[in-house]
């Protein structure tokens, strides 16, 4: 069965509505992650911990990125699965 949130790695803190989960924007591959209610980014999943670090994610379309960008980074360990 596929997962609706296959990247999700924490419940957002600020809004307490949604997952936290790894993105990238279209056109480059640097990875962040961003609540899926709220908006808000934090530069790593770590972060994501900290409300105090988020910000807004700028302007841009983003989309979802391939598992072996996840794996290449490192963040494949923050990806939470139930």
């Amino acid at each position: 069965m596929k997962q609706k949130y296959p990247f999700k790695v924490n419940w957002c803190e600020i809004c307490d509505q949604g997952w936290v989960e790894i993105v990238r924007y279209s056109g480059n591959n640097n990875l962040f992650v961003k609540c899926r209610e709220c908006d808000s980014k934090w530069d790593t999943p770590l972060d994501s911990n900290d409300v105090n670090k988020a910000s807004l994610p700028l302007d841009r379309p983003i989309k979802r990125p391939t598992i072996q960008e996840v794996k290449e980074r490192g963040w494949d360990k923050y990806i939470q699965i139930f």
